[in-house]
């Protein structure tokens, strides 16, 4: 598993942050360097650990709480890995986080803030909008479709470009799910739902898809990509999968990713908001236990997905050429853009 995967960093009040990481990542002392420039560490290190090989975790200030920090953590064996907040914790926002810092091909890493991925942003805090603006997003790729766009609505500052790509949650038809709940009695026929939308966002939205990747390669420019719907795991899960995966970033780690909506995705805050949309009735909670595959996060929605790629195009390679005009060119153009 990358390296990545096992650091952690928390803010933790106003200026404190939380270090956290697993046994074997780092040898000897550790030594920790804070910057707002994720490409210029220039303060003094400060020594976390003297016995860093072992699981840990440490508390560190930063000079400016309103600030985004990165964190450059560096060992006695000469190993050096820059991280950051994973999840930046919007009062009013849901499951946004930084996909940066994953190992990718030729020992680069994907970078941090430049492709941030969330769900809807419709109740952002006054705080939230000052923090957002920070991050100078320039572009938000949205997934949803027009209605859920009107529902949720979000006036961003910095007054970022909106490319609309539309795709349906479900399976052909807009009221897929309502006519799901209508009839089904049984979680699974849920899950194999959620399983089966997952391999239709691969099989009949190739388009969309692929005009995702078009507007990636169009923004040359400084500034953050955002990538939303409405909860931010399945249809921007798909699109985030294919990016890491096209930028060389190992599928083991992709799955990682795709489930850390599993922690950030609020699901428990959303049940009565998904059984009146679909008018489920929760009598004795029988409703909570049928929607709740719609409102979790499961290793096999992704699995379905990556089997749609591979029965169709024989492999991720094929389809990312094939698929979705992906060729060496664009991937090199692509990895240029995206990774250091």
């Amino acid at each position: 598993m990358d390296s990545i995967c096992q650091i952690g960093i928390t803010k933790n009040g106003i200026d404190k942050y939380l270090l956290e990481w697993g046994a074997g990542v780092f040898k000897g002392v550790l030594l920790v360097q804070i910057s707002e420039n994720v490409e210029n560490f220039d303060d003094d290190a400060i020594v976390v650990s003297k016995q860093a090989e072992r699981k840990g975790f440490a508390s560190v200030i930063a000079p400016n709480g309103s600030k985004r920090f990165y964190f450059r953590l560096s060992d006695s064996s000469g190993f050096s890995i820059v991280s950051a907040e994973r999840a930046l914790g919007f009062s009013g926002g849901i499951n946004f986080r930084d996909i940066g810092g994953y190992a990718a091909t030729g020992g680069r890493r994907v970078s941090w803030s430049r492709i941030f991925r969330s769900g809807h942003l419709s109740n952002l805090t006054e705080s939230d909008l000052d923090f957002f603006t920070n991050l100078n997003v320039r572009r938000v790729c949205d997934f949803r479709l027009v209605e859920e766009r009107e529902k949720e609505n979000a006036r961003l500052p910095n007054n970022p470009e909106l490319i609309t790509l539309e795709i349906m949650p479900g399976v052909g038809d807009p009221r897929y799910f309502h006519k799901l709940f209508q009839k089904a009695t049984h979680v699974e026929e849920v899950v194999v739902a959620m399983r089966t939308m997952m391999s239709y966002l691969i099989s009949d939205n190739l388009q969309s898809y692929k005009n995702f990747f078009d507007e990636l390669l169009n923004h040359s420019a400084k500034g953050a990509l955002l990538i939303n719907c409405s909860a931010g795991k399945e249809r921007t899960g798909i699109g985030v999968a294919l990016l890491l995966r096209a930028l060389g970033v190992p599928q083991e780690t992709v799955l990682y990713d795709f489930m850390l909506s599993k922690i950030y995705f609020p699901a428990e805050l959303e049940v009565d908001r998904v059984l009146e949309k679909y008018g489920v009735s929760n009598e004795e909670g029988k409703g909570v236990k049928l929607i709740w595959p719609l409102l979790e996060t499961r290793e096999s929605y992704l699995q379905s997905a990556f089997e749609t790629v591979d029965s169709v195009y024989g492999s991720m390679d094929n389809f990312l050429e094939s698929g979705l005009g992906l060729d060496k060119l664009r991937l090199a153009e692509l990895r240029r853009l995206y990774t250091a």
